[in-house]
């Protein structure tokens, strides 16, 4: 019989909008399916929606792709029901995505210790110190009574790489039992898709919410920064006739504050140079962003992990990103002898419009070599089997 493993995350599938969570937990269920039966609690409606999925019926379990769901709608959504679910809920071990949730995180928690089950906690990042800087009062006090009552003892952290398993025994103490798991990649395409590239013509993409943690204000003004520049060199139509600049932003609006000053910045942009909204995008769609961009532009503030980085890479769309994510080096991939993007420091914002400037001038030849060895690099990731090793042994309880 398959170990039962009780799954809360505050927003699933069908949703997307939440983004890294949905996607790592989708590719578990994916990758360990077969070996697992997965029951996922989530909330009946997507990140930021108030209106209910059409197709699935709330509060009661429900057969998905892969997995069974439990959808809760507000009503339902209280302290008795949680309680109910887990004294009738047939389980093994209890996976708990998040730390500050009160539905999903802490009641669950409460539960799955008092009735002596498994425990894994996967904190999705907010346990770095990056995460913990933003409403740090809240979060400090949080954490602190948490130590005090000894509310994460006898827990396993689910890490999904080796600064994040320090970050949280540093701030939980070093005797805190922490696994590393890196998350699982959706499976990658089978096959490599080359696209046309010409000197001084670009598309760039970005996949991610309108918000300061992920830069994207920063990503518009290093456009900005280098069209000024050549603007500066050459005559207005001179850089009008050789330079087409395309920048596509797919995500929800965050922020509408901060997306006020990206539009701001945007309004004065030449007319060569565009930057489009497109709202938020399905993950089915996703490939077909990627294999019709030439780069991935997306300087963020922090990643967990980073699935559209590798989901870019897959499709054999190489990265402009900063250095605060798990995916490094990037300038120098030894494997597949030479660059698949970059990894930049946001404290030289200048290093991003230069990057930038080579990318636009690129030619034919030198972008084909780049983008084959992006889909290299991404493929053995992929297929690293160690990383579902990692995983699997988290659910069998292995250290």
């Amino acid at each position: 019989m398959k170990k039962r493993i009780l799954i809360f995350i505050d927003w699933f599938t069908p949703g997307y909008k939440a983004g890294g969570p949905v996607s790592s937990n989708t590719n578990m269920i994916a990758h360990l399916g077969e070996e697992f039966q997965f029951l996922v609690v989530t909330r009946n409606t997507d990140y930021t929606e108030s209106t209910p999925y059409s197709a699935i019926i709330p509060n009661t379990w429900t057969k998905q792709e892969g997995f069974e769901g439990f959808y809760i709608d507000k009503a339902a959504l209280h302290y008795s029901s949680l309680k109910k679910l887990f004294r009738e809920t047939g389980y093994d071990m209890v996976y708990v995505n998040g730390i500050y949730s009160w539905y999903f995180s802490i009641l669950p928690l409460w539960f799955a210790r008092k009735y002596k089950k498994q425990l894994v906690v996967c904190s999705r990042g907010m346990l770095s110190a990056h995460a913990l800087g933003v409403k740090s009062l809240k979060k400090n006090i949080f954490i602190g009574l948490t130590k005090m009552l000894g509310f994460y003892n006898q827990v396993v952290f689910h890490a999904t790489n080796q600064e994040e398993a320090l970050a949280i025994q540093k701030l939980l103490g070093n005797k805190t039992n922490v696994q590393i798991a890196p998350n699982l990649p959706r499976k990658a395409p089978k096959l490599f898709l080359s696209r046309e590239k010409n000197p001084g013509q670009i598309n760039l993409a970005s996949v991610a919410r309108i918000s300061p943690e992920k830069n994207t204000l920063f990503a518009i003004e290093a456009i900005r920064k280098y069209a000024l520049k050549h603007l500066a060199q050459s005559s207005e139509n001179n850089f009008l006739e050789k330079v087409h600049v395309n920048f596509d932003l797919y995500g929800p609006v965050y922020d509408q504050e901060y997306w006020k000053q990206c539009q701001e910045v945007i309004k004065c942009l030449p007319s060569q140079v565009r930057v489009n909204y497109r709202g938020s995008i399905a993950p089915e769609k996703l490939g077909d962003v990627f294999e019709n961009a030439h780069f991935l532009l997306m300087p963020s503030q922090g990643e967990n992990f980073g699935h559209t980085i590798l989901e870019s890479l897959q499709h054999g769309c190489p990265v402009i990103i900063s250095d605060r994510t798990p995916w490094r080096g990037l300038q120098q991939i030894a494997s597949v002898n030479g660059s698949v993007g970059w990894d930049l420091s946001l404290e030289q914002p200048e290093k991003f419009t230069e990057v930038l400037e080579s990318c636009i001038s690129m030619d034919q030849e030198e972008y084909s070599a780049m983008s084959l060895r992006a889909f290299n690099y991404a493929k053995t990731i992929t297929e690293d089997i160690a990383v579902v090793e990692a995983n699997r042994r988290l659910f069998e309880g292995k250290g």
